[in-house]
């Protein structure tokens, strides 16, 4: 074996394996990863078009930037928990 080098690393813990995962194969797991990275996007675009239709909202007809501004927080919080 010349020039071949092994990656030698330490096993995980049973307790930081998902075992139901395991089992998982070839177009599933794919399709879970691509999934999750839809939701992900998704989720920056709603973010980022809230804070777009606030900063409208907050230029043009509310005189009460704080409450807006408040307001703004919440939404972008609770976004961020789903």
């Amino acid at each position: 074996m010349d020039g071949v080098f092994l990656k030698i690393s330490r096993a995980p813990e049973p307790t930081n394996i998902i075992w139901k995962n395991v089992s998982v194969k070839g177009y599933k797991k794919i399709l879970m990863k691509l999934l999750s990275i839809i939701f992900t996007f998704l989720s920056l675009v709603a973010s980022f078009l809230c804070i777009l239709a606030f900063q409208y909202l907050k230029r043009n007809t509310w005189n009460h930037s704080i409450y807006l501004s408040i307001l703004m927080s919440i939404l972008i919080a609770i976004i961020n928990v789903v």
